[in-house]
């Protein structure tokens, strides 16, 4: 069973993330997604999906896709306090 992970703007250490997720999938079946509000393809080209996100306002943009796209690891770093709206609506989609 694939695992979808998700990673949104907010961490910096973003790319190192992605690289270290992607050297864990020859273990691990893992779909690897990041989100960006600004373009930045040395950072989205690491993963498997990119998205650019809104820069007002990015955090429905990203809990809506999440979900529509069956993550179940949604990593949103020094902005998780902008997703606590969202907990209940993530968990019930098993996010």
């Amino acid at each position: 069973m694939k695992t979808t992970l998700w990673l949104a703007t907010a961490q910096s250490s973003q790319r190192d993330m992605l690289l270290s997720l992607q050297a864990l999938k020859p273990d691990y079946n893992l779909h690897i997604i990041a989100s960006h509000t600004h373009d930045r393809p040395e950072i989205l080209s690491l993963a498997d999906e990119s998205f650019q996100e809104p820069r007002d306002n990015p955090v429905p943009f990203v809990v809506e896709n999440a979900i529509k796209h069956g993550a179940k690891v949604l990593l949103t770093g020094r902005n998780g306090i902008e997703y606590e709206p969202y907990r209940k609506q993530l968990e019930k989609a098993g996010v």
